[in-house]
């Protein structure tokens, strides 16, 4: 047994880190008063705020041990310490790390989200003109073409029927058919997808892609 000077009391010599610089070769304090003297709390609070997370990392779902105290940046900046009134939270070492390479700030981390979201397969919409600009119908043909180059980026498409759009362009309304056509992909595969639209339809101005869901299902027979 070893006791510990900040919280008083004889633990066992596994509740100490090793250190072979001292004699004894463990660490001053226990574990868990080596992390919380950085933050201003007792061993008890640590321990009560732990049960309160059932155990668990704090983060939901999360299963690795918790190890990390978690605080408000915006009232202690530092990483290493805080006042003890603004702790949120014991994290794994993991969370506790992503958190602080994203400085806490809610948009970087949504926007870190949509990051990763664009390589998820979803269901994506892309709308392709069924009359050229000067009016002639685009016969089925090159519209077979465009499916092929689809087919080769994505994999697959499902067309719909043709539906009116408008638009407002330089303060002019133009209106014209267009027929959707759905595409699983990811968000790179979509900007492919598009620019290559653009470069077939060449006298189209642009072209209108969005996504549909966050995710596809594809339920395959046994």
């Amino acid at each position: 047994m070893k006791t510990c000077p900040r919280c008083k009391q004889p633990l066992p010599l596994g509740e100490f880190a090793s250190d072979k610089s001292r004699k004894g070769g463990l660490a001053v304090y226990c574990l868990i008063c080596d992390r919380t003297r950085k933050h201003n709390i007792t061993r008890n609070e640590y321990l009560a705020l732990l049960e309160r997370q059932g155990g668990k990392c704090g983060f939901p779902e999360c299963e690795r041990p918790p190890l990390e105290v978690d605080h408000d940046h915006r009232c202690c900046p530092t990483g290493k310490q805080s006042c003890g009134k603004c702790i949120r939270a014991i994290l794994c070492s993991k969370h506790n790390m992503a958190l602080g390479q994203f400085a806490d700030c809610i948009e970087t981390l949504k926007d870190g989200i949509e990051y990763l979201k664009n390589f998820d397969r979803c269901l994506w919409e892309i709308l392709v003109p069924v009359c050229r600009a000067d009016g002639r119908e685009i016969d089925v043909p090159f519209h077979q073409l465009w499916d092929e180059k689809v087919r080769a980026i994505s994999g697959g498409l499902t067309i719909t029927r043709s539906v009116r759009g408008q638009w407002v362009y330089e303060e002019k309304l133009f209106s014209e058919r267009v027929i959707p056509c759905r595409v699983l992909a990811t968000r790179p595969e979509m900007d492919q997808i598009a620019r290559m639209t653009i470069d077939h339809y060449s006298d189209q101005l642009a072209v209108m892609f969005y996504r549909l869901s966050e995710s596809a299902i594809i339920l395959m027979q046994d």
